[in-house]
């Protein structure tokens, strides 16, 4: 069985506005001082972390580290409420050949999890309004951890997990495990982690950067299924 990890912005589905005014709501819900989207977005690179995004924030807004840690919890729980009322302002759209891949990969025996710097909550939302979520059992979430290469190694163990439920005995491993995802830092995090990456340029990362970066394939779009597939196989 190989392991396929997928991220969910600009990899799965286009970015939305919706994610970011769910911040500016929370953050000043919580702290009761106005946000605005340059607030949220200024100096975020792709494939930041939703807890990173918030903390960057409220350390520019001067609130003391102490107080920030505090009240994460409850900006996580305002955000994740307020996001699912926002969306409906919005169409989620499934980037080019991502349903048919994942039908492929399902198929074929692959199991498919996410790895995503969103919030849990958000991530189920977006996947379950498009349609996605029957594909996936198990995830890594933002809420977790802010940092992508230890999420990566929290959803391999939880794929381990649910092939011991399923009855598989300790020794069971996966022919291989494949990161598929947007940014560099996707990138760097299966690096870390040894897993095979794959990056696609849907995101704001030209494919010339992916390809510096050291991705072990990278792919104009989604839809260049056979080439995944046969790439996945061999591996």
């Amino acid at each position: 069985m190989r392991l396929i990890l997928f991220d969910i912005d600009n990899t799965l589905l286009k970015g939305t506005r919706a994610h970011q005014l769910a911040f500016v709501h929370a953050l000043g819900s919580v702290f009761e001082i106005p946000f605005t989207l340059e607030d949220i977005n200024v100096g975020n690179k792709p494939g930041t972390t939703d807890p990173e995004i918030m903390i960057s924030a409220l350390k520019r807004k001067g609130i003391p580290e102490k107080v920030i840690k505090e009240k994460l919890p409850l900006c996580f729980e305002k955000t994740a409420k307020v996001f699912p009322k926002l969306l409906r302002q919005e169409n989620l759209v499934i980037l080019p050949g991502v349903k048919s891949l994942l039908v492929a990969l399902r198929t074929n025996g692959g199991l498919l999890g996410l790895v995503t710097g969103n919030l849990e909550p958000i991530a189920w939302t977006k996947m379950e309004t498009v349609g996605l979520k029957s594909f996936f059992s198990f995830g890594a979430f933002g809420s977790d951890h802010a940092e992508r290469s230890i999420l990566v190694s929290l959803a391999i163990e939880r794929a381990k997990n649910l092939c011991r439920g399923d009855g598989r005995s300790d020794d069971f491993f996966f022919k291989g495990i494949y990161l598929i995802g947007d940014t560099i830092r996707d990138i760097l995090a299966g690096k870390r982690v040894g897993v095979k990456t794959i990056a696609v340029a849907t995101g704001n990362v030209p494919k010339e950067e992916l390809q510096e970066a050291g991705a072990d394939l990278v792919v104009e779009t989604l839809a260049e299924t056979e080439k995944l597939l046969s790439w996945i196989s061999q591996g």
